[in-house]
């Protein structure tokens, strides 16, 4: 369990909740990381005190409490924004727009045997303290929570200042506090499968791929992230597939994104299908067409390549149009 008070003569205890960056014009502050098991995406639960008290009595005071949760990018500066929007590129609409259907997190606040759940969360009091927890959604990319307190009735609070929060004097006996905390959702560990033009090429877009062009595909550029335990069976499958036909080579369409996480299709989620198993850096797309020394292109043997498959730890996964293969230790 994690706290972060900010000092004042009435202190309060950290909190976070989502709103609009219009209300507060600066970057949030990279406050802490969801991050999943590797190779399991199960969902990451962060837990934190909720409370205002009197720095100087102890007593935990009846302040107001508002908390939002959403998604939105529209200031990050061009060269952040695809680590922030978790590797998803979409001129239209923004890669990263509060009203979208990406998946979201989801806000619990409890505190005296009552649960508050959603994006946004309102308390009136918090008499009593309280335990806020986040869950991390099942896409990659930095969720942004909005936290502010409300002091009704405390004249005498004169805040510290402390870097990332700002107080505003709404009547002579009613202070606000807010503040943006980003929250890096993703895995860690994956790495990038490797440019190697002699066994294979990888193909962001396999429209006219006739050479290594990994970043070519606008709306999701960086595709080819694995765990090492992948990236080592894809290389070792290509090898093995140039020696039983020296003038092809394998294109690689598809694995993970930088920081994995569920793809989407033209800005549209589906977690039951699609590219499912591409979230935990296990999972290879390769095209039915394999590249000639000459130029063109050939059909690639499918049973050739399903049998070197398993040498190298791959399932083939019958679901897609596209070769598929799921890492198996």
């Amino acid at each position: 369990m994690k706290k972060s008070v900010i000092s004042c003569t009435c202190l309060l205890s950290y909190l976070f909740i989502a709103g609009s960056l219009s209300v507060l014009a600066q970057k949030p502050m990279l406050w802490d990381y969801a991050l999943p098991t590797l190779h399991t995406w199960q969902p990451s639960v962060k837990t934190y005190d909720v409370y205002c008290y009197n720095a100087t009595t102890g007593k935990i005071l009846d302040c107001g409490l508002t908390l939002n949760l959403y998604y939105d990018c529209s200031w990050v500066p061009p060269e952040e924004l695809l680590n922030y929007a978790g590797g998803h590129m979409h001129p239209q609409p923004q890669p990263c727009t509060a009203g979208s259907s990406r998946p979201a997190g989801v806000l619990a606040y409890e505190s005296g045997g009552a649960v508050l759940k959603g994006t946004q969360i309102q308390t009136q009091t918090l008499k009593k303290k309280g335990i806020l927890s986040f869950t991390a959604p099942q896409v990659s990319g930095v969720d942004t929570i909005y936290l502010e307190y409300i002091f009704p009735s405390c004249s005498m609070c004169y805040p510290v200042q402390e870097p990332g929060w700002v107080w505003v004097r709404l009547t002579p006996d009613r202070l606000m506090a807010y503040t943006l905390i980003g929250i890096d959702v993703g895995l860690g560990g994956l790495e990038e499968l490797p440019a190697m033009p002699n066994w294979y090429v990888r193909c962001g877009l396999t429209a006219g791929c006739l050479s290594d062009n990994p970043y070519n595909n606008p709306k999701h550029p960086e595709v080819f992230y694995g765990t090492s335990y992948l990236i080592r069976s894809v290389q070792e499958l290509a090898y093995l597939y140039r020696t039983m036909y020296p003038t092809e080579k394998l294109r690689i369409t598809d694995m993970s994104l930088p920081a994995g996480g569920l793809f989407d299709l033209d800005y549209h989620w589906d977690t039951a299908k699609g590219h499912k198993d591409h979230r935990v850096g296990t999972a290879v797309d390769i095209s039915q067409y394999a590249l000639l020394d000459s130029g063109g292109t050939e059909t690639i043997n499918k049973k050739a390549l399903a049998k070197l498959a398993k040498h190298c730890h791959l399932s083939r996964y019958m679901g897609e149009s596209t070769i598929h293969f799921n890492y198996k230790s």
